[in-house]
């Protein structure tokens, strides 16, 4: 992609954690998800997706999977691609397949709300730094 407003836009929208390498996604969120959302060209995109889409190019019908299970980070060296399958390999193997938003961690609070019978999106996110 090579909308240098669009890019602008986006760079405005998170903040580099040193320690890490990870870009934390501050802008706006979509609880539904456990991620952020962007919005280019009309269209809503995942945060890390919308990273992938302006860093690295199109996408497909692939998922956006992330080397450092943030799921608050949008730098695109942290992120490639992979299928539906991949995603479900990777969950499993980093223990994130429990239920909730995905790759966010369950804090005691959210482990009670979910046996009250209360879900994802009801819930703040808090990132992951």
């Amino acid at each position: 992609m090579n909308d240098q407003k669009v890019l602008d836009r986006f760079n405005k929208n998170y903040i580099p954690e040193p320690n890490s390498g990870c870009w934390i996604w501050l802008g706006q969120p979509h609880c539904d998800f456990g991620y952020g959302r962007f919005g280019i060209n009309k269209k809503m995109y995942q945060d890390h997706r919308a990273s992938w889409y302006i860093f690295k190019g199109d996408i497909g019908n692939l998922c956006v999977l992330h080397s450092c299970d943030n799921t608050f980070c949008v730098n695109p060296d942290h992120l490639f691609l992979g299928t539906q399958s991949d995603n479900n390999k990777d969950q499993m193997k980093k223990g994130r397949t429990n239920g909730g938003p995905k790759g966010v961690p369950k804090s005691d609070e959210h482990k009670k709300n979910i046996a009250k019978g209360r879900r994802g999106k009801k819930f703040p996110r808090k990132p992951k730094i």
